[in-house]
């Protein structure tokens, strides 16, 4: 397969992660504390697990119905993670799942390579799948109508209350979220073997990070779950889910 070398996602994925490269040391030369890096980190990071959580499980899935504040905590996550509007996201991952590690899946190891997929150079997918149900999602539209509108107002909003800050948050949840996604979707494969590629878990120690993601053959398994547990593994994300950004539930969860 043929690559358009510079296109506008790899200018992106660049330049974002650069300035999340630079953005810690630039946090304390500018005089920022060891505990206000913390605190603003582990704020940014909740957003960024909300978004994740909405983009995949939510919306790539729909799998669970969220609460009124679960669904605006997972649209604000999805603008500061600066992966894209989420239709590019259900689109994609949709037909992922419909022919995984096939000709239709867009970013397989069969197909391509870690760099490949970090610099955003998916697979011209020749699958189908179906999207009618996030047509419907009125909220989720509208956001992915005024995606970088929003994207752009929000890091004005915090470059302008202070640049340092607002450089430690979005910068960084993108290099994070971004090289994560990427290394769980090629590793995620048993990319080591490409002549025998299927999902799996990534080792425990992904668990910190990627909140559940990691998780990646639990989650192939059962799709449809808003939960990726199994095989003596707990997904971090589910407390999160149940008790902020799902609705509640009448019957006893499993």
């Amino acid at each position: 397969m043929k690559y358009k070398y510079i296109d506008i996602v790899t200018v992106k994925v660049l330049t974002l992660s650069l300035i999340g490269l630079v953005a810690m040391p630039y946090w304390f030369y500018t005089g920022g504390t060891i505990i206000g890096f913390i605190l603003v980190r582990i704020v940014a990071k909740f957003l960024q697990t909300c978004g994740t959580v909405g983009y995949h499980r939510w919306l790539c899935h729909n799998s669970f119905v969220p609460s009124t504040v679960g669904k605006y905590l997972m649209l604000t996550g999805m603008i500061l993670n600066s992966v894209g509007k989420p239709l590019h996201v259900v689109v994609a991952h949709r037909l992922h799942h419909a022919h995984p590690d096939a000709d239709g899946d867009p970013h397989s190891p069969r197909h391509s390579n870690f760099w490949n997929l970090w610099l955003g150079r998916f697979k011209l997918s020749t699958g189908t799948a179906n999207f009618r149900d996030f047509y419907r999602n009125q909220e989720a539209m509208f956001v992915n109508k005024h995606y970088w509108k929003f994207w752009w107002a929000i890091n004005l909003i915090i470059a302008a209350i202070d640049l340092p800050t607002a450089l430690i948050i979005v910068p960084i949840n993108f290099l994070i979220g971004w090289t994560g996604s990427t290394y769980i979707n090629y590793h995620g494969h048993n990319a080591s073997n490409k002549a025998d590629l299927k999902p799996t878990n990534l080792p425990w120690i992904w668990q910190f990070v990627a909140i559940g993601e990691e998780l990646h053959g639990n989650h192939h398994k059962s799709p449809g779950s808003y939960h990726f547990d199994g095989d003596s593994r707990k997904d971090l994300a589910r407390p999160l889910i149940e008790h902020l950004l799902m609705q509640p539930r009448t019957q006893k969860l499993v």
